[in-house]
């Protein structure tokens, strides 16, 4: 076989095996009998060559996102692809750092919720010398730490090196769930009364959608409160910030968050009509479709940043609703 057609052939190989069968370049190398470096050339010269042509599916994403502003009025949405082999929340955490670096001006106060793909969020946060005022209000329970409002505020401000500061109020279930006293007491203090106050003037609040399942932070902070999680399933579809509403996105009234409630999400519907304030949401996953539907009509944030399959979800219950 002359050189050429060798090259060919093992070019064709090549590009099979990265491009259908998804291999590395390492293990192509190795099924091949190649070194990475020839392989990664003969990779690229079938991309040059015209052999293999990749098309990225910009314009597609692009125009359901535009679908999606047009459809539910938010003022801007992010789709991502998730990984077939890999955790939504990952992604979801990629873009939505991109798009806080890209949007978030120096000098913003930043209202952020808890929740795992919030901290996906931060985890993603390159280092900034941009100062921001970070606010944040957690529940001191069993709940995972490092998934709580406050722990994820002092990262993302470990993240802003340049004089931000973090806000942050950490609510002792223990002390105040029967004690009136301790509640009242902790509630009027005047630095909880001024952190309240600054924090409901934010310029972002970026916050989480849960369902209503028991392993959410909803569910573990009801089992410690001995909150029967059926009743509130019965009653309502999603939640955000320990708040939860129905599924028509409006907010359902629960004794607790007199104790445990010191940002109401009724502010972030406040929030999202304002000219240059925005709340964005950071959700995905097949199973979140119904409470992020229902926080659509309940207009709790004007930015959306979720994935392709939910995307499309979204946009098929809704042209079935009118029809």
């Amino acid at each position: 076989m002359r050189d050429g057609e060798n090259e060919l052939k093992q070019m064709v190989r090549c590009a099979q095996l990265f491009y259908e069968y998804d291999l590395p370049q390492a293990k192509i190398a190795q099924k091949l009998g190649l070194s990475t470096s020839k392989v990664s050339r003969l990779i690229r010269g079938a991309r040059q060559s015209g052999l293999v042509e990749v098309r990225i599916k910009v314009s597609h994403i692009r125009n359901l996102e535009i679908t999606l502003m047009n459809r539910f009025d938010l003022r801007d949405v992010v789709v991502v692809q998730g990984r077939s082999n890999g955790d939504i929340k990952m992604d979801l955490g990629e873009a939505a750092a991109r798009y806080f670096e890209r949007t978030v001006k120096d000098g913003s106060r930043v209202f952020i919720s808890g929740g795992s793909t919030i901290f996906e969020f931060v985890n993603e946060i390159q280092t900034s010398d941009k100062q921001l005022e970070i606010f944040s209000f957690s529940v001191l329970h069993s709940d995972n730490t490092y998934l709580s409002a406050y722990t994820l505020a002092c990262l993302l401000c470990a993240k802003h090196r340049r004089r931000s500061t973090v806000q942050g109020i950490v609510i002792p279930w223990g002390l105040v769930k029967d004690n009136p006293i301790v509640l009242h007491e902790f509630q009027s203090a005047p630095a909880i009364q001024q952190a309240c106050a600054e924090a409901e003037n934010a310029d972002v609040a970026i916050v989480g959608i849960e369902n209503l399942s028991d392993g959410t932070r909803l569910g573990t902070f009801a089992r410690e409160a001995e909150i029967n999680m059926d009743i509130v399933r019965e009653k309502g579809t999603g939640s955000i910030n320990y708040q939860v509403f129905d599924e028509n996105g409006e907010i359902i009234d629960f004794d607790w968050y007199e104790k445990v409630v010191l940002f109401s999400i009724q502010r972030l519907k406040e929030i999202t009509h304002h000219p240059t304030k925005h709340v964005i949401a950071v959700a995905g996953g097949k199973e979140k479709v119904a409470c992020i539907q229902a926080a659509l009509k309940g207009h709790f944030f004007d930015i959306l940043i979720t994935d392709e399959d939910v995307a499309l979800e979204l946009l098929r219950r809704a042209t079935e609703r009118r029809g």
